[in-house]
């Protein structure tokens, strides 16, 4: 499948984002405040820690900056979805892995993802058979309300931060990753100082905890 590729130099960037209710200098500031949340990290933090602090930075800056434009928090389960119900999209956000921000490269997600996140991708796609007593053969229609990601990468270190909006249409069902796309925007990389105590930092973005008080504690 053909792979339609956008980058800040071309001519209909800033019309494709436009298209997604979406602005560069918006998305500047969400990757700013996601680098910031990175770097609050120090040396007696979990090793995971940084990446889920960004993370958790990424769902919150994307909706404080959207929701006053008019887009809305949904929530399926543990998918944290922001939706545009005007345009009628929806927009999550998921760590990439290094090939985020690449044209040259195909990028996943870089941790599996769950059942919720299975459904919009198989939700993106309508399969067509050019032949119907060939299976193999298919055309593959987007439906009228896709669901987007923000993927981001941060590299600590080449102190660098990609980023691309991307439309997801296939898993892989060895590892539940996101590894195919319809179309990606690739926006402008970053280049930040990381926090000297992180290198290669680990991700966890699905995670939950239960506190459980003793019966005699008050």
């Amino acid at each position: 499948m053909k792979v339609e590729i956008i980058t800040h130099e071309t001519q209909t960037y800033a019309d494709e984002l436009s298209q997604l209710g979406l602005e560069q200098s918006w998305i500047e500031q969400i990757a700013g405040r996601i680098i910031s949340a990175f770097n609050q990290t120090t040396r007696n933090d979990a090793k995971s820690a940084a990446g889920i602090m960004a993370y958790l930075a990424a769902v919150r800056s994307v909706r404080d900056i959207l929701c006053p434009e008019g887009w809305t928090i949904e929530r399926e389960h543990n998918l944290e979805i922001t939706k545009n119900d005007e345009i009628g999209i929806s927009l999550i956000v998921s760590s990439g892995d290094k090939n985020t921000g690449n044209e040259n490269q195909t990028p996943k997600t870089k941790n599996p993802k769950g059942e919720q996140t299975k459904r919009i991708v198989h939700e993106n796609t309508n399969y067509k058979s050019l032949f119907p007593d060939f299976d193999k053969i298919h055309t593959i229609e987007i439906c009228e309300n896709p669901n987007w990601i923000l993927l981001y990468h941060i590299d600590a270190p080449q102190k660098q931060m990609r980023l691309e909006i991307s439309l997801p249409v296939k898993m892989n069902y060895y590892g539940n990753k996101i590894e195919d796309w319809k179309k990606r925007i690739i926006l402008p990389m970053i280049d930040f100082n990381p926090s000297p105590v992180v290198s290669d930092p680990e991700f966890a973005e699905e995670f939950e905890f239960e506190i459980k008080r003793k019966a005699d504690d008050r």
